[in-house]
């Protein structure tokens, strides 16, 4: 997955792995270097990586705050950070869309329109460079609704 440098305050995001269905084998493993709350075989989980590492703070007081989502595990280092969030019902785990565009200035038009159309978090709108990149968060069924929103967006672009 390609994202975007941190640059004056933004996230890139490193590692995006979603889980619908932890298997006995991993959810035991997990539970073992879990630092927080350990997950149970069936759950639901998402991982995630960003650098710099601070910036797994802010991803990780989102998901908190928006969902009943569990947290299992967070590590904070220089360079990277990373949080593993875990829940039995598949939709309260915190769903993340990403899009990329070219030229970069669409994705303004499109983090506007995501916006309107669902209870979404803007997580990054990178709007300068040769791509711009959209970073949203929040329920599954909202995160579809502005993703289809922000998709409809650069495909028909405004002509006003």
């Amino acid at each position: 997955m390609n994202a975007s440098s941190y640059t004056q305050g933004r996230m890139k995001l490193r590692t995006y792995v979603y889980i619908d269905s932890l298997q006995p084998q991993l959810a035991e493993y997990m539970a073992t270097v879990s630092q927080g709350f350990p997950p149970v075989p069936g759950d639901a989980c998402l991982w995630v990586e960003v650098s710099p590492g601070m910036a797994v703070h802010r991803a990780t007081d989102i998901a908190l705050k928006a969902t009943q989502v569990h947290l299992t595990q967070k590590i904070v280092e220089r360079e990277y950070g990373s949080m593993v969030i875990h829940h039995r019902d598949q939709s309260d785990v915190m769903s993340m869309f990403i899009l990329e565009t070219e030229p970069a200035g669409y994705i303004v038009y499109a983090a506007n329109q995501a916006e309107k159309a669902a209870n979404i978090t803007l997580i990054d709108v990178r709007a300068v460079g040769a791509y711009g990149r959209l970073l949203v968060s929040g329920r599954e069924a909202d995160v579809d609704e502005a993703a289809s929103a922000a998709i409809h967006a650069i495909e028909n672009p405004s002509r006003t």
